[in-house]
């Protein structure tokens, strides 16, 4: 999680100007929140799709939990990747003066795009066991396929 927080934080202070100062500290404040929550609760969504605790996962605490597969992929990459840029959609619009409603559509809608990129790139196709005869040989190879 705190690699998450350091990334957000720099990339959200690069891509406003990258300046020395109270704001731009603010940025950088602003994407570590997002960084640091989005992989706590994308941790948290998967762990809990498990069986295990939410808080666990969140915190990293969870030992040998963890949810594989199409669904458990897309719906921890779409909380990662929605929490990540709600935060940052909104709170960067505030810092640049927009009313409330406007940084919660812009929360919403970046949240939303982000988390629907997220949960497709996080999707895990499971591997299946294919098992190939030979014809000429009728013995049994287990081959893995993705």
């Amino acid at each position: 999680m705190i690699i998450g927080a350091v990334i957000g934080g720099i990339m959200n202070w690069a891509a406003n100007g990258a300046e020395f100062s109270w704001q731009g500290l603010a940025y950088f404040g602003i994407g570590a929140a997002a960084g640091l929550l989005s992989a706590g609760i994308g941790g948290g969504v998967n762990v809990a799709m498990a069986g295990g605790t939410f808080g666990a996962g969140f915190a990293g605490t969870a030992a040998g939990v963890a949810s594989t597969g199409f669904g458990a992929g897309f719906v921890t990459g779409f909380a990662a990747g929605f929490t990540g840029s709600f935060i940052t959609g909104s709170a960067n619009l505030w810092m640049q003066g927009s009313n409330f409603g406007e940084g919660l559509f812009n929360g919403l809608y970046s949240g939303f795009k982000s988390g629907i990129f997220g949960g497709i790139t996080s999707v895990d196709f499971p591997t299946k066991t294919v098992h190939v005869v030979k014809p000429n040989k009728m013995n049994m190879q287990t081959k893995f396929v993705r």
